[in-house]
C-alpha cells in the first residue's frame, strides 16, 4: 500500500483540525504577532510531517497500520513543542513588559521626589510667577502688553512701561533679562528709558536680551 492511499481518507479531518489549531494559536499568542505565529507554526507542522515521510521512505518501513499512529504522534509532539516554545516567549515578553513598567514607575518616583524636594526647599521655586504690567494695544486706554516673570524677566517694553512698573511698585533693579518679541515700537519703545533708569539713577548695569530682531 502506498502512503498516499493510506493518508488520503484523513486529509480533510487533518486539514480542519490544523486550521482550528492555528486559529487558536493566533488568538492565544496574538501578543507575539498573530500572522507570524500562524505561519511559523504551520511551517513547523509541515516540516515535521515531511521529515517523518522522508524517514519512512529512506528506511523503507512497511506502510501499514502503524503509519497513521506515527503521523499522529509526530503531529501531536510538534504541536506540543510549538505551544511550549510560544508559552516561553509569551512569558518572557510579559516579564520584560513588567520590568519596563517597574523601571518607569521607579523613574517617576525619583523625578517626583526631586521635584518635591526642590519645590519645598527654600529659595528654589518651580512655580512661575507672572505679573501683568499691561494687556492693551496702542489705541487702548490701558498699558500696552508687557509681562514680568518671576520678578526678573521682562517680556516686551512698550511705551509707558517704565511708569506702569513704578506705579505697581515693581523693583526695577531686579530685572536682569529683557525679552523683546519683535522691534515694533509698541513692544520696545521704553527700552531706552529702562536702560536710562537703571544706569543713571541706580548705577547698575544688567543683562538685556533682545530675543528677536525681525520686524
Amino acid at each position: 500500500m502506498k502512503i498516499r492511499d493510506l493518508v488520503k481518507p484523513y486529509v480533510t479531518s487533518f486539514a480542519i483540525s490544523t486550521v482550528l489549531i492555528l486559529v487558536y494559536i493566533a488568538i492565544r499568542y496574538r501578543k507575539l504577532g498573530s500572522v507570524k505565529t500562524m505561519i511559523n507554526s504551520l511551517l513547523i507542522i509541515v516540516v515535521g510531517q515531511v521529515v517523518l515521510f522522508s524517514l519512512i521512505a529512506i528506511t523503507r518501513i512497511p506502510v501499514g497500520r502503524l503509519t497513521i499512529p506515527m503521523v499522529l504522534i509526530v503531529y501531536v509532539c510538534t504541536l506540543l513543542g510549538i505551544t511550549n516554545c510560544l508559552e516561553k516567549k509569551l512569558k518572557l515578553k510579559k516579564e520584560e513588559k513588567k520590568k519596563i513598567k517597574t523601571r518607569n514607575i521607579n523613574k517617576n518616583i525619583v523625578i517626583n521626589t526631586i521635584l518635591l524636594y526642590c519645590f519645598f526647599r527654600k529659595g528654589v521655586f518651580f512655580i512661575m510667577k507672572i505679573q501683568l504690567i499691561g494687556t492693551g494695544t496702542i489705541p487702548d486706554m490701558t498699558n500696552s502688553a508687557s509681562v514680568l516673570i518671576n520678578d526678573h524677566i521682562l517680556f516686551d517694553v512698550p511705551n509707558g512701561n517704565l511708569k506702569a512698573m513704578i506705579r505697581q511698585n515693581i523693583d526695577i533693579l531686579k530685572i536682569d533679562t529683557v525679552i523683546i518679541s519683535h522691534t515694533h515700537a509698541d513692544h520696545c519703545f521704553d527700552m531706552p528709558f529702562l536702560l536710562w533708569y537703571k544706569e543713571d539713577y541706580q548705577k547698575e548695569s544688567k543683562k538685556i536680551i533682545n530675543k528677536n530682531y525681525n520686524r
